[in-house]
C-alpha cells in the first residue's frame, strides 16, 4: 500500500509592517506640518529628521503657505541711540510676548547673538563704539560705523555676520552739521538669503540720488544726481522711508509722498487726497501684516490709517481704512512720567502695528533735550494697545521679527546657511 504524500506545512504569515510618520509621503507630511502652532516650532521639528528639512527646505509652496497661516513672531526690538555718535553698540529689549512664550521660542533667543558678540569677536574682544542699526529687513540687520564709514549685515539669531565695502568717498555723510542723506534700505530676499542689496538715498537741497551696493559684485554704483522743480515737494525727512513691495516710499510734509522704484531706480511723486488728511499732520509710511503700503496721519491722540487699493475702475486710490485716538487710554499713558510731558511719537508702522512711545523734556542747565519713553504697540487690526517693555531710550527704534531661517532654504543644491553669504 502507497503511503499518503507528506502534507506540507503551513508558511507562516508574515509580520504586519509597522508603519511610522518617516513613511508619510513628502505632499501629506508637509500638510501635518502646516498645522504646526508656530514658526519656532517648525524649526524645532524640521531638525529632528533629515528628510523632514529636505522637504520643508525644498518647497517654497510650503513656505508661501506656512508664512500667510502664521504670523511671524516679534522677538522685541534694538533701541539705538545716535547721538553721541559713538554711543554703545544697540540694545535689544525682548517683547513681552516672546519672553513669556513657549520653550521653541525661547530656545530661538537665547542662541542668537541680540548684543553683538560677533562683532566684538571680530574686532579683538571688544566691539568698537559708533556701530548703529540703519535698518531692519527679513531678520537681517544693516549696521553702519560711521566713524569709518564700514558696513555690516548680520542675522543674530544664526550668528552670522558679513562687513563689506565703505561708502565711496564722494559720498556724504553729513553736510554742514546735518544729515546729507535720507536713510540706508536694506533689500533681502526671504528665498535667497545669501544675496542683498543696500540702497543709500542722498539728498542735497532739491536734488535726490541714490547709491546702490550690490552683494552679486561687492560693488557701489552711485546714480547721478536727479533735480527737483523749487516748489516740488521734495522735502524728505531723515530716516523715515519704508520699503514695501519693491518700492521706497518717504513722507513729503503733510501732502505728499516721494517713491522710488528699486528696479529702475525712478523717483516719483505720490499724491495724497487732501480730502483725507489732518490739517498739521505728521504722516508715517508703513506696511500692514499683508506686506501692503498703509500711510498713518497723526495729530495729537487722533490717527488715521490710509491704504492703497484698486477700485472697480482697475485704478489705484487711496482709502480711509481706520480712525482711532487714544483719548480713552490717557491716564494709562501717562502712567510712570518723571518729566514733562511733550506728547506721543509715531515711531514706526510695522507688519500692522504702530509703534509708539510718549515723549519727555528733561531740564538742562544748557538746554533741554526730549527722550522717548514708555513704548506701546497699537495693532491695525484689532486696534489693541500694548506697553512695551522699553522704560526710555534716544534716538531710532527697530521692532526685530523672526524671519524664516535660512537652513529651512534650499538654494542652488545646499541649504541657506551654507550658501554664500554666510560665515
Amino acid at each position: 500500500m502507497v503511503g499518503a504524500p507528506p502534507t506540507a506545512e503551513p508558511k507562516p504569515s508574515p509580520k504586519p509592517s509597522t508603519t511610522t510618520i518617516s513613511d508619510l509621503h513628502e505632499e501629506l507630511l508637509l500638510e501635518i506640518l502646516l498645522r504646526l502652532p508656530s514658526l519656532p516650532n517648525l524649526v524645532r521639528v524640521a531638525f529632528t529628521c533629515r528628510p523632514w528639512l529636505r522637504a520643508i527646505a525644498s518647497s517654497p509652496e510650503f513656505r508661501r503657505r506656512f508664512r500667510a497661516l502664521h504670523p511671524q513672531p516679534l522677538l522685541g526690538h534694538f533701541a539705538d541711540a545716535e547721538d553721541p555718535p559713538d554711543a554703545d553698540t544697540p540694545e535689544f529689549v525682548t517683547a513681552a510676548a516672546a519672553a513669556n512664550a513657549d520653550a521653541d521660542l525661547a530656545a530661538v533667543l537665547r542662541g542668537g547673538d541680540l548684543s553683538f558678540e560677533s562683532i566684538a569677536e571680530v574686532e579683538g574682544g571688544e566691539a568698537s563704539p559708533g556701530w548703529h542699526v540703519v535698518d531692519c529687513h527679513g531678520g537681517y540687520l544693516l549696521l553702519l560705523n560711521p566713524f569709518y564709514r564700514m558696513f555690516a549685515i548680520t542675522n543674530p539669531l544664526i550668528r552670522n555676520l558679513d562687513f563689506f565695502s565703505p561708502l565711496p568717498g564722494e559720498v556724504e555723510l553729513k553736510r554742514k552739521g546735518e544729515s546729507a542723506f535720507t536713510g540706508f534700505h536694506l533689500v533681502h530676499s526671504d528665498e535667497d538669503p545669501g544675496s542683498f542689496t543696500v540702497i543709500f538715498v542722498c539728498r542735497d537741497k532739491l536734488r535726490l540720488r541714490a547709491v546702490v551696493f550690490s552683494s552679486e559684485n561687492g560693488n557701489w554704483i552711485v546714480h547721478p544726481w536727479i533735480e527737483f522743480a523749487a516748489d516740488s515737494s521734495v522735502r524728505l525727512m531723515s530716516k523715515t522711508g519704508v520699503l514695501v513691495d519693491g518700492s521706497i516710499y518717504w513722507p513729503c510734509g503733510c501732502r505728499d509722498i516721494m517713491k522710488l522704484n528699486i528696479a529702475t531706480m525712478e523717483f516719483s511723486n505720490v499724491e495724497l487726497p487732501r480730502n483725507l488728511l489732518l490739517p498739521g499732520c505728521t504722516l508715517i509710511a508703513g506696511d500692514t501684516k499683508d506686506g501692503a503700503l498703509c500711510i498713518v496721519c497723526a495729530v495729537d491722540f487722533l490717527f488715521l490709517v490710509l491704504l492703497r487699493r484698486i477700485g472697480s475702475d482697475g485704478i489705484e486710490t487711496w482709502v480711509l481704512q481706520n480712525t482711532f485716538t487714544l483719548s480713552p487710554y490717557l491716564s494709562w499713558v501717562a502712567q510712570g512720567l518723571q518729566y514733562s510731558y511733550k506728547g506721543i511719537r509715531v515711531m514706526g508702522v510695522k507688519a500692522g502695528y504702530v509703534y509708539l512711545a510718549k515723549v519727555e523734556v528733561i531740564p538742562n542747565a544748557h538746554s533741554p533735550y526730549s527722550i522717548f519713553s514708555h513704548c506701546f504697540s497699537l495693532c491695525l487690526e484689532t486696534m489693541r494697545l500694548d506697553r512695551l517693555p522699553q522704560e526710555r531710550f534716544e534716538g531710532r527704534f527697530y521692532p526685530y521679527i523672526m524671519a524664516w531661517p535660512p537652513s529651512l532654504i534650499r538654494v542652488d543644491g545646499s541649504f541657506g546657511h551654507e550658501a554664500k553669504g554666510s560665515q
